[in-house]
């Protein structure tokens, strides 16, 4: 199934044997809320009105949302302060609102709220800075496709926010170039022209996110991303980014952008099961174990957590079955999403059985992060 249409550029997992990442650059991967700002041209205007806007579902709101200029990855908006929108630039940039380490939930609960803000979020926005990775034209966040509807779509978003720059008050003329050659403005161009631009802006709530040169030397460049990646998750980080430098810039998954993150491996007991469930990806898990729900205790801490680990397991692995041993697949489809019934079980997992899961990090309250199944432990 195609993934879910996106104006910004998105990561591929950093596999060691399969990219060659000499002479890319490297920087930490924070564990922020993406966000995209349009240089400020849709700022005020209801989002109704802008042709990129997600008003999914805005119905149900008492008050309908004004665009900011500041939209999230699934382009919401994003109802920061005005005081923080004044300092921003009037040329695009995607980057990340952020922080600290540690602050991932502190962070979604001051961005979530909608206006009008009050005083206590207004002030809480004032610990948030927007890091910036990227600056996209129109013509890169908008390309197009073979198929029509989509690039019809496309070429009004495209259109809308060229003409809006072009009259906007505050824009940079020279800053997005509409015959500039797309192939020439690449990562390396793109990062040392913002390092001139964000130097001239006055404000500690934008900054430019700093960028490692990695080793032209294949084996050196590995090196330095492990050893770089141990350090900063050492510290608290959530993990790497890297970028190849002369990649443009593609609104969609790219392999010129990897993210590297650092896993660990665990024990936890099971507990119980939760059907699968029919999602936007399908339904193929109906009538199947969607999940298993473990028992965890965090070794550091000895505090024990309860959650669900629903990735990694084959569809063989997940055939659940009454007692007697009939095939339990027609309850399931039933009662997907629900908790699995006394009398029926999973004989590859039973309750009390221990496996072996991997997660990246831990949430606020202690729960694994990604926490998908590796095996039945030893």
């Amino acid at each position: 199934m195609a993934e879910k249409f996106t104006f910004v550029q998105l990561a591929h997992e950093y596999e060691e044997n399969k990219y060659h990442i000499d002479g890319w650059y490297a920087s930490e991967k924070l564990d922020g809320q993406r966000c995209f700002w349009d240089g400020g041209i849709s700022r005020g205007i209801p989002a109704t009105e802008v042709p990129y806007a997600n008003t999914e579902k805005d119905d149900r709101l008492k008050v309908q949302p004004i665009a900011t200029g500041l939209w999230s990855r699934g382009q919401k908006v994003i109802h920061a302060p005005a005081w923080f929108l004044d300092k921003l630039p009037p040329f695009p940039l995607d980057g990340e609102l952020f922080i600290n380490r540690k602050c991932h939930q502190l962070l979604r609960t001051i961005v979530a709220k909608m206006a009008p803000l009050d005083k206590e979020i207004e002030e809480a926005w004032r610990r948030v800075t927007f890091w910036v990775f990227d600056s996209p034209l129109a013509q890169q966040m908008f390309p197009g496709s073979k198929e029509m509807e989509t690039d019809k779509k496309h070429r009004i978003n495209r259109d809308w926010m060229i003409n809006n720059q072009k009259y906007h008050p505050l824009h940079h003329p020279d800053w997005c170039p509409p015959d500039q050659d797309l192939n020439e403005r690449t990562f390396s161009y793109v990062y040392a022209t913002l390092r001139l631009a964000l130097t001239n802006i006055n404000s500690d709530y934008i900054q430019l996110m700093s960028q490692i040169k990695l080793s032209p030397h294949p084996f050196q460049a590995k090196k330095q991303i492990a050893d770089l990646l141990i350090k900063l998750t050492d510290a608290g980080a959530e993990g790497l980014i890297i970028r190849h430098p002369g990649a443009s810039y593609i609104p969609k998954r790219t392999p010129y952008l990897l993210k590297v993150k650092r896993y660990y491996d665990s024990e936890a007991t099971i507990t119980g099961y939760v059907w699968g469930r029919k999602t936007d990806k399908g339904s193929k898990l109906l009538g199947l174990m969607g999940t298993v729900i473990v028992k965890w205790t965090n070794p550091e801490t000895n505090k024990e957590v309860t959650f669900e680990i629903g990735s990694g397991f084959t569809e063989n692995e997940r055939v659940m079955t009454y007692e007697s041993g009939n095939n339990a697949a027609m309850i399931g489809s039933v009662n997907h999403g629900k908790l699995v019934q006394q009398g029926i079980f999973n004989p590859k997992f039973p309750i009390g059985s221990k496996i072996t899961f991997q997660y990246r990090e831990l949430s606020d309250g202690g729960v694994p992060k990604e926490a998908t199944y590796l095996r039945k432990a030893d």
